[in-house]
């Protein structure tokens, strides 16, 4: 029988609209929601959510989305965007299989790949929610 150990959320706004944050261009990376999280038995499991939502401004940018513990990148992926003004809601889903015993921060960052960075721009817009959920 699984077992929740600890639960914690970062949510800088539930709303589409709720904020207004421009993605900056690789390397740069700005922090969406960050939350820490307790595991307190060895070989714990910890189940992730975050759902970002975003506007395409100009271009045609691929936005990097990565979850971190600590300072080590444990997810990636990308979204590509199509069309100038398109709006999206990306869900991400993700287990952090065999954690050790100890105190984490988890977080979630953004950033626009683009070989032409001035032409290519995105906007990130809300919601912005995270969650993680440590399972035995």
């Amino acid at each position: 029988m699984v077992m929740i150990t600890d639960f914690n959320s970062s949510i800088p706004t539930s709303a589409s609209g709720g904020v207004v944050r421009p993605v900056p261009a690789s390397p740069a990376a700005i922090t969406l929601a960050s939350f820490g999280l307790a595991v307190i038995q060895p070989n714990t499991d910890v189940a992730l959510t975050a759902t970002v939502g975003w506007r395409n401004v100009l271009g045609t940018p691929v936005l990097l989305f990565r979850i971190f513990r600590g300072t080590g990148v444990i997810y990636s992926a990308r979204v590509s965007t199509v069309a100038v003004l398109e709006q999206g809601t990306t869900t991400f889903h993700m287990v952090d299989v065999n954690v050790p015993q100890g105190y984490y921060g988890y977080s979630i960052t953004v950033e626009a790949e683009s070989s032409l960075p001035l032409l290519n721009n995105a906007e990130i817009v809300g919601p912005i929610v995270m969650s993680g959920t440590a399972l035995v």
